[in-house]
C-alpha cells in the first residue's frame, strides 16, 4: 500500500504482540511518520500500528476487519477489494493517533525511578 507520504507495510504473519494486553494481535502496519522536534525540524520515521483483537474492539472498522480475520464475513469475489477498503480505513484512524504524553512521563519516572 503506499500513502502521500511514502510505502505502507501490512504485516499478517508474526505481526508483533499489543503493548497494551500482551496478546496476539491480527495485524500490524508499518508507516511513515514526521514530526517536528523542539528545534521545529521535521524528523521522518517509521511508526507501527498493530490490530489488537481484545483491545481494539469498538469501532465499527474495526469490527469489521476483525470478523473478516475471524471468518465471520465471507471473503469473496469482492474480499481484496473490501480488505483494502477496510484497511485504508483503520489505517486513517491508527495514523492520527497521539502518544499519550502524560503516560510517557509516568513511565520515564518509573524508569528513572528502576521501578519500571
Amino acid at each position: 500500500m503506499t500513502s502521500a507520504e511514502g510505502e505502507i507495510e501490512i504485516v499478517l504473519a508474526d505481526s508483533p504482540p499489543c503493548a497494551r494486553c500482551g496478546g496476539s494481535t491480527v495485524l500490524a502496519a508499518r508507516f511513515p511518520h514526521r514530526w517536528q522536534n523542539g528545534s521545529g525540524q521535521d524528523v521522518h520515521g517509521i511508526r507501527e500500528a498493530v490490530l489488537c483483537g481484545v483491545c481494539d474492539q469498538g469501532p465499527p472498522v474495526v469490527n469489521e476487519l476483525l470478523a473478516l480475520f475471524a471468518g465471520q464475513e465471507q471473503f469473496g469475489p469482492g474480499g481484496l477489494a473490501r480488505l483494502g477498503e477496510l484497511l485504508d480505513r483503520w489505517l486513517a484512524q491508527a495514523q492520527q493517533v497521539q502518544a499519550d504524553e502524560e503516560r510517557l512521563d509516568r513511565e520515564r519516572l518509573l524508569w528513572v525511578r528502576g521501578e519500571l
